[in-house]
C-alpha cells in the first residue's frame, strides 16, 4: 500500500432524541484490517461500539460511511467483524459508521476504518512473447 492520509472522527456527540441526554460513541479498536495472500475472503478483527452517556438499552446501526463495500457480520450488535471477497492483488477500504440510539431516542455516531489487502501471488513473468 502507498502512503495515505486519512483523518477519522472517532465519535461525535449526540443528536436530536426525545431524552436531551448526550450520547458519545468510541470505536475499538477505530481501524481494523486483514491482510491475505492470493485471492480469497477475509474477516477483519472485530470493532466495537461503546456509548457513554444517555439511558440504556442502547440499540446500533453499522452502514458504509464511504468507499469500498464490505458485509457487516453484526449490523445490529455493539461489536462487528468485516467481511470481503479480494481477488489477487486487490486491496479495499471503507470508512463505516455505527448510529447509537438509546432508549429515549437520543442518538451518537462512532467510525471505524475498515481495509482489506491481498499481496498478489502472481510470479510476474506471464506468458512472454
Amino acid at each position: 500500500m502507498t502512503g495515505a492520509c486519512i483523518a477519522i472522527i472517532v465519535g461525535t456527540p449526540a443528536s436530536g432524541g426525545g431524552g436531551g441526554g448526550s450520547i458519545t460513541v468510541s470505536v475499538s479498536p477505530y481501524i481494523v484490517s486483514k491482510t491475505r495472500s492470493g485471492i480469497g475472503t477475509i474477516t477483519t478483527p472485530a470493532a466495537t461500539a461503546t456509548p457513554s452517556g444517555g439511558t440504556g438499552p442502547y440499540t446500533y446501526a453499522w452502514s458504509l460511511m464511504t468507499g469500498d463495500t464490505f458485509t457487516v457480520d453484526s449490523p445490529t450488535a455493539s461489536s462487528t467483524t468485516f467481511t470481503a471477497f479480494l481477488g489477487d492483488g486487490l486491496n479495499k477500504n471503507a470508512i463505516y459508521k455505527v448510529i447509537v440510539t438509546d432508549s429515549a431516542a437520543a442518538t451518537g455516531t462512532g467510525y471505524v476504518l475498515v481495509g482489506g489487502y491481498s499481496t498478489s501471488t502472481s510470479s510476474g513473468t506471464g506468458n512472454q512473447l
